[in-house]
Parts: C-alpha cells; sequence; structure tokens
C-alpha cells in the first residue's frame, strides 16, 4: 500500500529469471508495455548486475550530505537536478531496474543463492515459489531477503504479480527519496490525503513520469506522447505568506483577497515570485482546490497552455 509520495517517478526495468520460457513468453506478453525482459540463465543475469549494471538516477543526485557530527546524525541538503530529470522523464526508454522476479527454480543455483549475491542492491525483490516451496518464501521476506514473494501456481498469478509490481516501483522511488521526508518542507509527501488525490490525478492525466521541480509543491508531469502538465500544491500558510508579500509589493486587493482566502495558486514557472512585480501577478494566478479531508492544502492541475 502505498503511504508516501517519491520526489521523482519514472518508468523503469522490471526483469524475470526463469529458465521456463513458456512461463516467462506468456508473462512477457501479458505484460507488454512495462518495460518487462527476462533472462534464463542466473550466471548471464549475475554478470551483467555485478559487472555492467549501473544506474541513471541514483539518491547521491537528490541529496549531499552537508555536515554530520559525532553522533553519527546528519544534516541533507536536498537539491533538485532539473535538467537531469527532464532528460530522463522525456526519454522513451530509462535503463534503471526497480523491480526482478527470481524463481527459486532456477539452473545451478536456488533463488536464495542468488537472491544472496545481489542483497545490496537497491532494486525490488521478488521471489517466485512452486506448492512446495511456499515456506521459503516466507522465511526471505521475513529476513529482509526479498520485499515479496508469490507462488507461480496461482490461479490469480498474473493479477497479483501486476498489482506487486506496481506497489514495488512506487516503494524503489519512496526509497530513494527517502531522506525527503525528514524535511519540514516537504510534509505534502508524507500527507494521506494529498496522496489519494495526487495518485488520481497522475491516472486522470495520464501521467506515466513525474518530479518535484521545487520544495513549495510544484511537480512537473508528463504522459506518454511527452506531453507536460503540472500538478501543484500549496499550505494556506504558504499563501497567507505570499498575500503578505503580495500587498507589501502593491499588489491590487483582489490579488491579496484571494490569496488570503486560498481560492487561487500562483504558479511562476520557471520564475521567483519575487522577479515579477505583485501588481503583475493576475497571469500567474490558478483556481485552488480544496483537499477533501484537508483544510490545510490546495491543489491545482496546470495544462502548458494555462
Amino acid at each position: 500500500m502505498k503511504s508516501l509520495i517519491p520526489i521523482c517517478f519514472y518508468p523503469t526495468r522490471k526483469i524475470i529469471l526463469d529458465d521456463d520460457n513458456i512461463f516467462t513468453e506468456s508473462i512477457l506478453f501479458k505484460m507488454q508495455d512495462k518495460h518487462f525482459s527476462s533472462y534464463t540463465s542466473p550466471h548471464c543475469l549475475l554478470n551483467y548486475l555485478l559487472k555492467k549494471y549501473d544506474t541513471v538516477f541514483r539518491q547521491t543526485d537528490l541529496f549531499e550530505i552537508e555536515q554530520a557530527n559525532s553522533e553519527l546524525s546528519a544534516y541533507y541538503n536536498f537539491h533538485i537536478p532539473i535538467k537531469k530529470w527532464n532528460a530522463i522523464a522525456t526519454n522513451t526508454f530509462v535503463c534503471d531496474i526497480s523491480v526482478i522476479l527470481i524463481d527459486y527454480h532456477i539452473p545451478n543455483m536456488n533463488g536464495i543463492d542468488f537472491l544472496n549475491q545481489i542483497k545490496n542492491f537497491p532494486f525490488k525483490k521478488i521471489l517466485i515459489t512452486g506448492e512446495q516451496d511456499y515456506s521459503i518464501g516466507i522465511d526471505a521476506l521475513n529476513v529482509g531477503l526479498v520485499d515479496a514473494y508469490i507462488r507461480k501456481d496461482d490461479p490469480d498469478l498474473l493479477n497479483k504479480m501486476n498489482s506487486l509490481v506496481r506497489a514495488l516501483e512506487w516503494k524503489y522511488f519512496t526509497e530513494l527519496s527517502l531522506s525527503a521526508y525528514n524535511i519540514s518542507e516537504l510534509n505534502y509527501l508524507k500527507n494521506d490525503v494529498f496522496l489519494k488525490k495526487f495518485e488520481k490525478l497522475i491516472l486522470e492525466n495520464n501521467i506515466t513520469s513525474f518530479f518535484l521541480t521545487n520544495k513549495e509543491g510544484d511537480f512537473s508531469g508528463f504522459n506518454v506522447e511527452r506531453e507536460q502538465s503540472f500538478i501543484v500544491v500549496r499550505s494556506r500558510k504558504q499563501l497567507q505568506e505570499l498575500s503578505n508579500l503580495a500587498k507589501e509589493d502593491g499588489a491590487s486587493e483582489e490579488i491579496i483577497n484571494d490569496l488570503v482566502q486560498a481560492k487561487v495558486i500562483p504558479f511562476f514557472r520557471n520564475k521567483q515570485y519575487w522577479e515579477i512585480p505583485a501588481k503583475e501577478w493576475g497571469g500567474f494566478l490558478h483556481p485552488a482546490n480544496l483537499l477533501t479531508d484537508d483544510s490545510s492544502l490546495v491543489w491545482a492541475v496546470i495544462s502548458p497552455h494555462s
């Protein structure tokens, strides 16, 4: 179950390791357009992962340890690599792996042996077991060797696999974003009410990749056709602070009152609010929608031509 919003998300690779060609071809056929690929040889996959594989995007792209004290606590400086995110989000294929599914019965070793050799990789792991190996999957989950297990003979295998992979791909990105959840300005990433709305907006706008463009709460999203839109979230406190700044900068009463009452959300695209005189903010204000069950936040979806 999703409980956090990652600061970035994009389609990633999912790999199945199983020497049963009929099984893997069936899965690949049914999972078309979801970036699945397969290996039949554990040694070939290990060689690729241990010697050749490298991620395009990693946690160090997002966070730098600015200061650490003697008690081993650290202060993380969060920075947003807009150019890199734009390149990834508009790419039709990204080689990063988010999930690997490993059959327990693989040639010359078993799935547990294989998992022990890749346990330090950040991608999520699913063990595929048979009826007789069910307890092995439970044990692997309990010791943290896998993130999930699934039975190959499950009559609802495809639906369960699809649901697991979607959830674990999301989890891969929330773990990449882990240090962000300790930053108070980004508390909306942990807001359960906004998470439900965010997921719904992604589906309604066919967004397949997104990333946070600033701490204030602007998400840049792209659909399959690489068309861009924005999901924007603001707190009433942020809007109140902006109304005070607008008043000091000579904005109209209408602009000031609309900000105070959280009727509008300012969205300045690639500029900062202080770069634009407040009396000219009218063209950058968008109708705000109240977040049901949490009156402290408002949101808007902004198309490229809004």
